[in-house]
């Protein structure tokens, strides 16, 4: 389950371009998957394999700070720095551990939290399961961290 609640941080009184950029960017939405086991009946994407990887000292990179007036978003200026030098590098090894090469985040971009259920519902309605082939799904955070996880359609 992915639940984001964004606005719930946007400060009336924040003049920080931060503030504003989240307010812009970032929208709020729930989704949730059904994860079952092997001995489940119907359709569906097998998963393949895990990955997680957390960023030393970067910690204040992104998040969040709690003043009394409510969260205020943290987002530094070395983000897309941080993504340029390490998203492709944590995406193709984690592929390459099942012997698959990187396309749709290089076509499409990266997509995180609840959007990444929303795509991967329209994926299934556009496309079903049991053509065979492989997603990844891929997000990164606050903390800062990446995760990723590979499908079998």
């Amino acid at each position: 389950m992915a639940t984001e609640l964004c606005g719930s941080t946007f400060l009336p009184d924040d003049t920080y371009k931060a503030n504003l950029a989240a307010t812009a960017l970032f929208a709020g939405g729930a989704a949730c998957a059904v994860v079952c086991g092997d001995e489940a009946d119907g359709p569906g994407l097998e998963i393949r394999g895990t990955g997680s990887r957390f960023f030393p000292d970067s910690l204040d990179d992104m998040g969040w700070t709690v003043l009394q007036e409510g969260p205020q978003v943290v987002f530094a200026q070395r983000i897309p720095e941080i993504v340029l030098e390490t998203a492709t590098e944590d995406v193709g090894a984690f592929l390459s551990r099942f012997d698959l090469a990187r396309g749709v985040l290089r076509d499409f971009g990266n997509m995180s939290s609840a959007t990444v259920l929303f795509v991967l519902e329209r994926f299934l309605q556009t496309h079903g399961t049991g053509n065979g082939g492989h997603g990844l799904i891929f997000s990164m955070g606050p903390g800062f961290c990446s995760e990723s996880l590979l499908v079998e359609l």
